[in-house]
């Protein structure tokens, strides 16, 4: 590596440096470290830290004119984004001083955290399940159908081959009710339920009555029922199944729902809710647990993306785009309206979030030309879009506060990310051959992306 020979006794750390080495994610090209260690003169021994991880530290071991500035001023401490500690010696009594970088706020610098060799390249995005105990499962299919669990720094658990692509999410089951953590999903001949160790649970995996056309729903306990999974089918009709894969009363199958090729939503505010099937000519219908049709929406085009859920006046709302560049509010009741934010362009991309920081939902748009901001009555911002086949996804955690606004181009493969001005975030574009995933994948309320990268590769990334 450069001028230098590097041994390990595992590939993976040889990887994840050449990897760091080649994207420039080293140490001395960071400008707050060549900042501070530069004010050390001759000083060569040092420790270059992030604060926020060494604040309870700082404070502990603090000299008494450090805890007196930590009473008056440490509130800033929560803005320092860099530091570097270091041996100093006065009079004659050795002791730990330390730098500091502030910055407007207390962001990490991004870097890649690791990267992991597929036997084929990435498929689709990685998905993250949480077991039951909130311990994050990192999932990942590559080109020949294999299925890989990842720890948390990236280490292969296991593998499996399965019969086709995976069609939607994968979720935790305790299918014997013992505790145990169970995963299961479909592909579009079969459903699968795997134990932790990626061996097949039961019987699975067993044939569907039909070839399905998404992935699967499944829908939590309720009244002491077991969960119940629902799979749209390319014949155009829904099944619903037991768990256990039994068939469903009242979905075997459910008729007259139309051409679905997105995986069914459900919806649940206090006493109501509804199994929400989209079909590709733009009819949602809204269904009970039973199949019964409780009432269905026209809104007369093909919906881009999937639903969103909001809140209006304290009620849950659907929010839906469609190709016609219209943007559908749907309450509980079936009533709706409708708006066009982005005059005549056509939509490839929609989502919400809290992208302009102000605490208040936004909706993001796509379309061939321009990314657009807006609240639910205007369009307060838009720029022109990087690539034309643009996919809009929120590059933050779910439960953040804020969300930031980011863009998988395929044809580009790059992932663009854009700040509360719809700004390019530095450290982005970022290479990579799937749409990404963010999670909190080491529990400490960090954003890590992870994305398929070109190397054959899924990697992790440390998002700023």
């Amino acid at each position: 590596v450069g001028d230098h020979v590097v041994i390990a006794n595992d590939k993976r750390p040889l990887e994840q440096l050449i990897n760091h080495k080649e994207s420039g994610q080293v140490l001395s090209a960071l400008a707050d470290y060549q900042e501070l260690s530069g004010a050390l003169d001759q000083q060569n021994q040092h420790l270059f830290v992030q604060p926020r991880f060494l604040q309870q530290t700082f404070r502990d071991h603090a000299s008494k004119g450090m805890r007196n500035w930590f009473e008056k001023s440490g509130h800033t401490f929560d803005k320092a984004r860099s530091a570097i500690v270091y041996p100093n010696k006065k009079n004659r009594v050795a002791h730990l001083s330390a730098r500091l970088k502030f910055g407007s706020s207390r962001r990490a610098s991004s870097s890649v955290v690791w990267s992991t060799v597929l036997e084929a390249p990435a498929l689709f995005a990685p998905q993250v399940v949480k077991g039951p105990d909130g311990f994050p499962y990192l999932f990942v299919q590559d080109k020949n159908f294999k299925l890989y669990q990842l720890s948390k720094d990236g280490k292969i658990a296991w593998s499996k081959k399965l019969d086709g692509p995976l069609l939607g999410k994968i979720y935790q089951l305790d299918y014997y009710q013992i505790g145990k953590v169970n995963f299961t999903f479909n592909t579009e001949q079969k459903i699968y339920v795997v134990g932790k160790d990626g061996g097949n649970v039961s019987n699975f995996p067993i044939r569907l009555s039909a070839e399905a056309s998404a992935g699967m729903l499944m829908i939590d306990k309720a009244r002491n029922e077991t969960e119940k999974v629902f799979i749209p089918s390319l014949n155009k009709k829904v099944y619903g199944y037991m768990y256990s894969g039994q068939p469903l009363s009242g979905w075997n199958p459910k008729e007259g729902l139309g051409p679905v090729t997105q995986s069914l939503r459900y919806f649940r505010q206090k006493d109501r809710e509804y199994i929400i099937s989209c079909n590709d000519d733009g009819i949602v219908h809204f269904l009970n647990r039973s199949g019964n049709l409780q009432f269905l929406v026209n809104l007369g085009s093909p919906i881009v993306g999937s639903i969103q859920f909001d809140q209006r006046e304290g009620l849950g709302v659907l929010v839906v785009s469609t190709e016609d560049g219209k943007t559908h509010v749907i309450n509980q009741e079936g009533a709706f309206w409708s708006k066009k934010y982005m005059g005549e362009d056509q939509l490839n991309a929609f989502i919400t979030g809290n992208f302009s920081g102000d605490r208040n939902q936004e909706l993001a748009f796509s379309s061939t030309q321009r990314i657009g901001l807006a609240t639910p009555t205007d369009l307060i911002m838009e720029v022109p879009i990087p690539c034309s086949d643009g996919i809009l996804f929120t590059a933050s955690l779910e439960k953040s506060p804020i969300s930031s606004l980011a863009c998988y181009c395929a044809g580009a493969q790059e992932i663009h990310a854009f700040n509360e001005k719809l700004e390019a975030v530095v450290g982005f574009p970022l290479a990579a051959s799937t749409e990404a995933t963010i999670c909190d994948l080491f529990e400490n309320n960090e954003a890590i992306l992870v994305a398929g990268g070109l190397q054959r590769n899924v990697f992790a990334y440390r998002l700023p």
